[in-house]
């Protein structure tokens, strides 16, 4: 598909958002490079994880264009090198070393305001009741979301 094609959704009224991943043997693993490559295609929007943002190495975000974002995604990472994260080290918000008041407030002043997402790849999750996963991750997004924002 070329990047004309990106086009077609959008006069469609379909929203298309790109994520890039964080990790070191992602090509596109920066905000700021994520940033440039959906710059010149209309209708592709972008999604920033807070995995993938501490993985990537915390940037600034000052040239990422926050007006695109569809979602932010929620979770944390335990205290490991940020570039040997996997997916399956995440836990929920408040349980690792992510600076997501930091990462929030940064957001937040630049106007975003939402939607957040909780996502839970963590496999000893899985294993326990969702309903029990889901109310834990709810207030933990919660607690995050209404504390107050750190200086980035």
């Amino acid at each position: 598909m070329g990047w004309r094609s990106c086009a077609t959704p959008a006069r469609r009224g379909i929203r298309v958002a790109f994520e890039f991943l964080g990790f070191g043997d992602c090509p596109i693993d920066t905000p700021d490079l994520a940033g440039r490559v959906v710059a010149d295609l209309p209708g592709v929007d972008l999604v920033l994880d807070s995995c993938h943002w501490h993985a990537s190495g915390e940037g600034s975000l000052d040239s990422f264009p926050i007006e695109r974002l569809a979602m932010v995604h929620l979770n944390d990472a335990p205290a490991k090198p940020p570039r040997e994260i996997e997916d399956a080290d995440r836990v929920l918000p408040g349980r690792g070393v992510i600076r997501l008041a930091a990462l929030i407030g940064a957001l937040t002043r630049a106007g975003y305001r939402g939607p957040w997402s909780l996502e839970t790849f963590n496999p000893e999750y899985w294993a326990r009741p969702a309903e029990e996963i889901a109310a834990e991750g709810r207030s933990a997004v919660a607690r995050i979301l209404d504390g107050p924002p750190a200086a980035f």
